[in-house]
């Protein structure tokens, strides 16, 4: 099989090729074209003046007779007053000598030639002009119409891109068109279905090790409260991060693959419950403005990202401050703290799974999914959610959501 660029290159050689051929056939045409009907009225006119004379013959000439110029003629000598009877264009076989025959009123024949006038000069410009439009117009036609055709592939490609749905998956396309688009559509599908078995595979491999590290950490657990009393705290503290750490990652599984119900949220009633659940566990989280909003989501995944995020903010921030506003149509959810922030260099890696800003802090809770099950609830929902620090000192997470009105 040809290459993409060879058959590109091809296609415009002969698409070329055959619009100057045409071009050239067209111009030739313009070029030698002559106009009988020119000659044909003054002709008309001399013929029509003419008076009775004995010194003209008794028959017309021999020849054959032209049916359309001889149309012409008699339409002229009708319109200068004069009979039609007998007007005619003859054409002699051999000379290709072409005269006007007239019978006048005492019978005799008068005659004149009737020569081609060739086109004037000024043609020689419309033959030029006439040449470029037909080469332009039709090189660009046809070199349009084939690229598309062989580019189709790509374009398939492109739309099959931008229809991917929040879970990754490739949508199914039907299998038709030309050769190049049947290819390319059965190879999309085929990926499509590749990538959804091992993205099933990886969620029931994932939740399989989450669900089975809770039986090994229960007997773990009944043993460390057997330890004497100043073992037990350190154990018991290190199974509950380990149980954190299994449901975290089964959670994040659950959202990858979650097809929850959406509904119309109220985003205001959803931060202010959720804020007086965090300051109901002993984190200090104050209140902003909060404007009307609805977005269209489903409530617990929702308000398990900004819980996520504002406890992020409370824990390592000392302390967060969540508003919300609507501008346009986008409902914006922002959450300040007063907190060392976030290295510039390590603002592109929080969404990372376990991604941890200070890995020397050995006191530091968590699965490290937070912000990873956050960032892929809100993007499901067709949003986004952006870190970034503040000029003042501390870090700003804005949830960005389409809105419900």
């Amino acid at each position: 099989m040809l290459s993409l660029q060879n058959r590109i290159a091809l296609i415009l050689v002969a698409s070329m090729l055959a619009v100057l051929a045409i071009a050239v056939a067209v111009s030739f045409v313009v070029v030698t074209r002559s106009d009988l009907n020119v000659s044909v009225g003054p002709a008309a006119e001399f013929l029509v003046g003419l008076g009775n004379t004995d010194a003209l013959p008794v028959s017309p000439p021999s020849g054959l007779t032209l049916d359309v110029p001889t149309q012409r003629l008699q339409q002229e000598i009708a319109w200068r007053g004069g009979h039609v009877d007998g007007a005619r264009i003859i054409e002699d076989p051999t000379t290709k000598r072409r005269v006007a025959a007239y019978q006048l009123p005492n019978g005799r024949w008068a005659t004149i030639d009737v020569p081609d006038i060739p086109p004037p000069p000024g043609a020689a410009w419309l033959v030029l002009v006439t040449w470029l439009t037909v080469t332009v117009i039709g090189v660009g036609s046809v070199a349009l119409i084939m690229a598309r055709r062989v580019t189709e592939p790509y374009s398939i490609i492109e739309r099959a891109v931008a229809s991917v749905d929040p879970s990754g998956e490739l949508p199914h396309l039907k299998v038709e068109g030309s050769a190049e688009a049947r290819q390319v559509k059965a190879s999309l599908n085929s990926l499509s279905g590749r990538l959804k078995s091992a993205l099933q595979a990886r969620m029931r491999l994932v939740a399989a090790a989450g669900h089975d590290l809770r039986t090994p950490m229960t007997r773990m657990r009944l043993r460390a409260e057997l330890l004497p009393d100043a073992d037990q705290a350190d154990w018991l503290s290190d199974i509950d991060e380990l149980e954190k750490i299994a449901e975290s990652a089964i959670g994040l599984v659950r959202e990858e693959s979650g097809t929850a119900d959406h509904t119309s949220v109220d985003m205001a009633v959803l931060v202010r419950e959720t804020v007086q659940e965090l300051n109901a566990a002993d984190l200090s989280v104050d209140l902003g403005t909060l404007e009307d909003a609805w977005v269209h989501a489903g409530p617990l995944s929702l308000r398990r990202a900004l819980r996520n995020l504002i406890t992020n903010a409370a824990t390592y921030g000392g302390g967060a401050t969540v508003s919300l506003q609507q501008q346009g149509e986008t409902v914006f959810v922002r959450i300040e703290d007063n907190g060392p922030g976030i290295p510039e260099h390590m603002l592109t890696q929080v969404f990372e799974p376990f991604f941890r800003a200070d890995f020397s802090r050995s006191n530091t809770k968590g699965a490290g999914l937070g912000l990873t099950i956050a960032n892929e609830i809100v993007e499901r929902l067709g949003g986004s959610l952006t870190i970034e620090n503040r000029p003042t000192g501390g870090l700003l997470q804005i949830v960005a959501l389409p809105s419900a009105w």
